[in-house]
């Protein structure tokens, strides 16, 4: 088993401020709480089977029945190599395009999650083997959105090595992801102070690389959707209740009423939902295939 990913859906002041009521001061169950957001985070990445924060990587893809377009099996942002035979041709960006097919097919809206061969240009190939002859190396996730922090690289340059930042006191919280140039950090820890914040680091996120950055560089945070963010503010909340009453199913008196907790909140549920993808695909009645969301069929 790998290391967890820093992927968190909320931060830890935005979980203790907007679902558990908890004053952000409070730190007592802090370690309890980080627990719970890296979960359910990697939860609904499960659930969903896509990332919220982009990632990085190279994808290998067997050769598939269909030379002209390859199904991917994660959503796709950008595209930086893409090789077929096995590795033995590079294809250009000029030899195909980039589909997101779900009802219908749309050139117009990423994420993406085919790549079709243009008409004029050869086919994926392979020579010895059909395992992995394609290989995919991009950007994937659902989305890559950034809002500015108003902060900056404070005082001296951040080292290729350095683990810390000073910032503006109440700029940043703990969990979030930023970016810095093309260098994705994550927020692991901070300490208060006045004007500034101590903040601790860690580097070269998902598939980023960790890079020197000068005095006043600009700070930019990743932005998960906001009902993905209150999908698993709700789900850590419902965690950690039901931790509290000892995971049984109700907690109350028959005077003052029952409330239940072992069911996923309909709210989350339906945010989850909608995330939900299959990339698996069927054949109609006309045998064309189609791709579709949600449930599985």
């Amino acid at each position: 088993m790998g290391t967890r990913p820093n992927r968190w859906y909320i931060s830890l002041e935005a979980a203790k401020r907007d679902f558990l009521t908890i004053d952000p001061d409070t730190t007592s169950q802090d370690t309890r709480i980080k627990d719970l957001i890296r979960d359910v985070s990697r939860w609904l990445e499960e659930q969903c089977r896509t990332w919220w924060t982009p990632v990085t990587a190279t994808r290998l893809y067997d050769h598939p029945g269909d030379t002209s377009r390859l199904n991917l099996d994660q959503w796709l942002l950008s595209i930086s190599t893409f090789t077929t035979n096995n590795g033995a041709q590079a294809i250009t960006s000029s030899d195909y395009l980039l589909h997101q097919v779900l009802y219908e097919a749309t050139y117009n809206e990423k994420p993406y999650n085919v790549i079709v061969m243009r008409g004029d240009v050869p086919d994926l190939l392979y020579t010895d083997t059909r395992k992995q002859a394609n290989s995919v190396a991009g950007v994937w996730g659902y989305c890559n959105d950034t809002v500015g922090t108003g902060v900056t690289v404070l005082n001296d340059p951040l080292a290729v090595d350095g683990t810390s930042l000073t910032v503006q006191t109440g700029k940043l919280e703990t969990g979030q992801m930023l970016l810095i140039e093309s260098e994705q950090v994550f927020v692991s820890g901070i300490v208060e102070g006045d004007p500034n914040d101590a903040v601790t680091i860690e580097r070269a996120q998902n598939g980023t690389t960790a890079a020197a950055h000068a005095a006043d560089t600009a700070i930019s945070q990743y932005a998960p959707p906001a009902d993905l963010v209150a999908a698993c503010g709700m789900t850590v909340a419902r965690m950690y209740h039901r931790g509290a009453t000892k995971w049984t199913d109700t907690v109350g008196s028959p005077d003052a009423g029952l409330m239940y907790f072992k069911e996923l909140l309909p709210e989350a549920r339906t945010i989850i939902e909608r995330y939900r993808r299959d990339f698996g695909h069927v054949l109609d009645g006309g045998n064309r295939e189609r791709w579709f969301a949600g449930r599985r069929a």
